[in-house]
C-alpha cells in the first residue's frame, strides 16, 4: 500500500503544468461531453478497468498521445484542444468548429442544394430563345439604343443547363426545389450576375426574375444592384415591355454609396 502511495506521489512530482492543463481539459470533456463518466471511453479504448482514465482525471497519470487520438477518433473531440496554447474556455468553440468543418467536408454544398433533376424545366427553357426585359443600370446611357430606356437581351438556353446571351455573357442554370438560379459571368469578366426565378412560372409563358449584380458593375465596386425584370418567349415592342415593367423606382435598387462607405470604414 505504501509502495502504491509512493508511486502516486512520485508521479505527481513529475507532473508538469502542461500535464495539469491536460487533466483540466480532460475533466471538462468528461463532464460536458461524456455525461460525467469515463465508462464509454474505457470500452472504446479497450481498457479492462477505468483506473488509468480516473488517474488522468485526478492528475496522477500523464495523458498520452494515444488517448488524445482516441478522443478524436471515437468521440469527435479534436486533438487541437490539447495544444498547450488552447485554454479550457476555448474547448466548446473548438469542438463546435471541428464538427462544422467535418460535416461540411462530407457534403458537396452546391450539389446538395441544387440536386434536383428537372428535365421539363430545361426543355421548356431551351425550346426557343428567351428575351429578358429590365431597366439597365445606366438608364440614360447612349448604349441602350432605344428611346424607352429599357434593356432587351436575347438569351439562349440548352438542355444541358448552359446559357449564353447575345452579348456573349455565358453561364449555367442551377435548379433548386422551387427556385432556380442562372449564374452568368460577363464577357469582360467584370461582373458575376445572378438571376433567380420561380420554377413553376418558367413553365408558363412569361416569368419574372430577380437580377443580382454581385460584383463590380461597370468596373466600379460601389455600383452593385438588384433589378427585377421578366423573361418571355415573345419579343415585345419595347413600349409594351416597359409598360409591364412599370416605374423604375419600384423594380430597381442600387447600392447606397454611403452604406458602402460605412462598411469599408468599419
Amino acid at each position: 500500500m505504501n509502495k502504491d502511495k509512493n508511486k502516486i506521489s512520485n508521479n505527481q512530482k513529475n507532473f508538469t503544468s502542461f500535464d495539469q492543463l491536460n487533466s483540466e481539459k480532460f475533466n471538462y470533456i468528461v463532464s460536458h461531453y461524456m455525461d460525467g463518466s469515463v465508462t464509454e471511453m474505457q470500452k472504446r479504448f479497450g481498457f479492462k478497468t477505468p483506473t488509468l482514465l480516473r488517474r488522468i482525471q485526478n492528475g496522477t497519470a500523464h495523458m498520452a498521445d494515444l488517448h488524445i487520438w482516441g478522443l478524436q477518433e471515437f468521440f469527435d473531440i479534436p486533438k487541437k484542444i490539447f495544444d498547450p496554447n488552447i485554454k479550457v474556455e476555448d474547448i466548446d468553440t473548438l469542438i463546435e468548429r471541428y464538427h462544422y468543418e467535418k460535416n461540411a467536408q462530407k457534403v458537396d454544398i452546391l450539389h446538395d442544394i441544387f440536386r434536383y433533376d428537372n428535365p421539363n424545366l430545361l426543355q421548356k427553357l431551351a425550346q426557343k430563345p428567351l428575351y429578358a426585359y429590365m431597366y439597365p443600370s445606366r438608364p440614360n446611357g447612349d448604349w441602350i439604343g432605344n428611346d424607352e430606356g429599357i434593356k432587351e437581351t436575347k438569351t439562349y438556353f440548352k438542355e444541358d443547363g448552359s446559357v449564353v446571351d447575345q452579348h456573349s455573357n455565358r453561364g449555367i442554370v442551377k435548379i433548386g426545389a422551387h427556385q432556380s438560379l442562372i449564374i452568368k459571368e460577363s464577357f469582360d469578366e467584370r461582373n458575376i450576375n445572378v438571376i433567380r426565378f420561380d420554377n413553376y412560372q418558367a413553365l408558363y409563358g412569361n416569368f419574372r426574375f430577380t437580377f443580382f449584380i454581385i460584383s463590380n458593375q461597370n468596373g466600379k465596386k460601389t455600383e452593385d444592384m438588384i433589378n427585377f425584370g421578366f423573361y418571355s418567349a415573345k419579343k415585345y415592342p419595347l413600349k409594351e415591355a416597359k409598360k409591364i415593367l412599370g416605374d423604375i423606382s419600384k423594380v430597381q435598387l442600387k447600392l447606397d454609396l454611403e452604406f458602402s462607405e460605412r462598411v469599408l470604414k468599419g
